[in-house]
């Protein structure tokens, strides 16, 4: 299977110099994994950029709500939210730090989700999920596009999170617990203190990793 990249996506893999950890993809390595994913409803509109060779992808949303938009596809675990607004911005990510070899090694504040500040693009993504995730039932679609709304929310908006923090999904109410830590959100303290008890199991763990987070700056 021939890749199937847009032009200015194909321009910018075809001058990248691959490295330990982040490596273009062989065309029948792409054919593989396009079949894998297509097998799959939660992976649609998925592309295969990068591997580490280690069965884990960056991936291109090629189109639906979040074309343009780049992910991480870890074989060991599926959470799709957009971390980069475009492969560009990865590249460029990858390129200006020859000391990182995997997806683990970038810290938080290179990725672009989730962003300080919110802007119009986000803001009307945010929404086009919000009224996808509506109509959903399936759990596996629900928890990634939930998650994909939290990862596109801004710190500035991050109390429109907290409907997932009653969630029935306990994975759903997780992420939120998380993400409330990792932004160290302290006019949340008093819900994740009710949350370290009364969260599903899940829920609990995260609630008191966020705490001790928010604890770190008193």
């Amino acid at each position: 299977m021939k890749k199937n990249y847009p032009p200015e996506v194909q321009e910018q893999l075809d001058k990248f110099i691959s490295r330990k950890g982040f490596n273009t993809i062989a065309e029948s390595e792409y054919s593989g994994m396009m079949d894998y994913l297509s097998t799959f409803s939660v992976y649609e509109h998925l592309v295969p950029v990068l591997t580490d060779n280690q069965s884990n992808y960056w991936c291109l949303y090629a189109g639906g709500i979040l074309q343009n938009k780049v992910c991480h596809l870890d074989h060991e675990e599926a959470s799709l939210q957009p971390l980069f607004r475009n492969v560009a911005s990865l590249l460029a990510v990858i390129e200006d730090n020859p000391d990182y070899f995997d997806f683990y090694d970038i810290p938080l504040s290179s990725f672009d989700y989730p962003p300080l500040k919110s802007d119009a693009e986000d803001l009307s993504l945010i929404e086009q999920l919000r009224k996808k995730l509506e109509t959903k039932t399936d759990d596996d679609i629900r928890q990634q596009l939930a998650f994909s709304i939290m990862a596109l929310t801004s710190l500035e908006d991050i109390e429109s999170i907290y409907p997932f923090l009653r969630d029935d999904d306990m994975y759903i109410q997780e992420r939120a617990i998380h993400l409330l830590g990792q932004w160290k959100y302290k006019p949340a303290k008093a819900l994740l203190i009710e949350l370290k008890d009364s969260a599903m199991h899940n829920g609990r763990l995260a609630a008191q990793i966020a705490l001790k987070k928010l604890n770190q700056n008193e």
